[in-house]
């Protein structure tokens, strides 16, 4: 029979597998002591740069130099996305600029369709030229990027 395995081919119980098949299984359950340090050192690490840490500040360490032009001819330069939408919601469409999830930044709708239209901002390699007439400032970019 293949497969089969006879009792004399079993593994025994303080072989060097059987111990590494019982410490994987212990490290797979949460360690209360392990956890409990962590949160510590993210709240401390929070605690000492705040900065850094909320989505919708200028200064989040993920923010990037926005150049775009409103529908209506504006031209906008910000440095962060998620911060210039919830700072101006009348620009938007109703319900495009509201925080639907708190934990995430990315449930607001407006910040999906501008990240779209960014040089390089969808990961997917596809970039549309416009969202409800929110067009990239090239010419603004330029002039900032020889300015630097």
């Amino acid at each position: 029979m293949l497969g089969h395995r006879s009792p004399k081919h079993a593994l025994p119980r303080g072989s060097y597998h059987a111990q590494r098949v019982e410490a994987v299984r212990r490290a797979n359950t949460a360690n209360p002591k392990v956890i409990a340090a962590t949160r510590q050192a993210g709240a401390q690490t929070h605690a000492a740069h705040p900065e850094l840490f909320g989505r919708a500040q200028p200064t989040h360490i993920n923010a990037k130099t926005w150049f775009l032009k409103s529908p209506d001819g504006r031209c906008w330069q910000f440095e962060n996305l998620v911060a210039f939408v919830l700072e101006h919601p009348e620009l938007f469409p109703p319900g495009y600029a509201e925080l639907r999830d708190p934990r995430r930044s990315n449930s607001i709708k407006a910040v999906g369709g501008l990240n779209n239209i960014r040089p390089g901002g969808n990961a997917k390699g596809r970039r549309a030229q416009s969202w409800f007439g929110w067009v990239w400032d090239h010419a603004a970019a330029a002039a900032a990027s020889a300015t630097e």
